[in-house]
């Protein structure tokens, strides 16, 4: 979704689907023959799309870009001294070489390796803002209609997420103060037991805008992600309300979720 900022500024600027914005990246050096690219950087890209695309997964997030992209990188990178590498042919995909999904599962295994986080640094790892534009709420206490909006992918339970740190609570509240959020959405992914995918929904927004009735409403009846709603106990102080939820659909990443919001908050 092209959300039309910097326009007069970015050049180039590249706006298509993508698995890993890195693939993009790596294709410009790709159309520029006389442009070099360190085996550090090769590896670097490289590692973004292994990580972003779940090690090129058919049927998953890569697309052709994607593919296309780590088969330039990947001869170029620190894995072009593997002989497996050097000694491909198009019987089988550079991308299927042993070395590269070694790489990929190596870097799965550091990304869910975060027991040393706090709470803040959990919600800090990957996250996203947003400004929304909103109309106006007959209960509105304010008059401006600007809000901001932060949406943070931990991979992690929430149960976990709460027992990441002493205070938890006080850091989610922090953040949201620190970064002047009106609203706060924590999307947990993780697996279960048998390893299924699964993933759970925390929102946290200023009880005193108008906003939360409609995002309740909206969220809970959006057929893309299948929310239900889920038992929670913790408080945040009389400034916010919160709800979880369980997410139906594990396929649906913030990738589905941000434009939903967007389109809640801005319709």
């Amino acid at each position: 979704q092209d959300e039309g900022q910097y326009k007069d500024t970015a050049d180039p600027r590249i706006v298509e689907p993508a698995g890993s914005c890195s693939s993009l990246v790596a294709r410009l050096y790709q159309s520029s023959p006389n442009l070099s690219i360190p085996p550090e950087l090769s590896t670097l890209l490289l590692s973004a799309i292994l990580i972003d695309t779940h090690g090129l997964k058919e049927g998953g997030k890569a697309l052709d870009v994607d593919r296309e992209a780590a088969t330039f990188l990947i001869p170029k990178s620190l894995l072009a001294h593997d002989k497996e590498v050097s000694a491909s042919s198009d019987n089988q995909p550079i991308t299927h070489l042993p070395s590269v999904q070694s790489l990929s599962t190596t870097l799965g295994e550091k990304k869910l390796f975060v027991s040393h986080l706090s709470a803040r640094d959990l919600l800090r790892r990957d996250y996203k803002e947003y400004a929304f534009s909103m109309p106006a709420f007959e209960d509105a206490t304010q008059s401006s209609n600007a809000i901001r909006a932060g949406l943070a992918t931990v991979p992690l339970r929430l149960s976990a997420l709460f027992a990441s740190s002493s205070y938890p609570t006080k850091e989610i509240q922090d953040w949201l103060a620190e970064r002047d959020l009106s609203v706060l959405g924590i999307l947990t992914t993780f697996r279960n037991k048998k390893g299924k995918g699964r993933r759970e929904q925390l929102w946290i927004v200023r009880a005193d805008e108008g906003i939360a009735k409609k995002l309740w409403q909206g969220l809970e009846s959006s057929k893309e992600l299948e929310l239900k709603r889920l038992e929670f106990s913790k408080f945040f102080g009389e400034l916010y309300v919160a709800r979880a939820y369980k997410q139906g659909n594990a396929s649906a990443t913030r990738k589905q979720t941000a434009p939903i919001l967007r389109r809640l908050m801005e319709g």
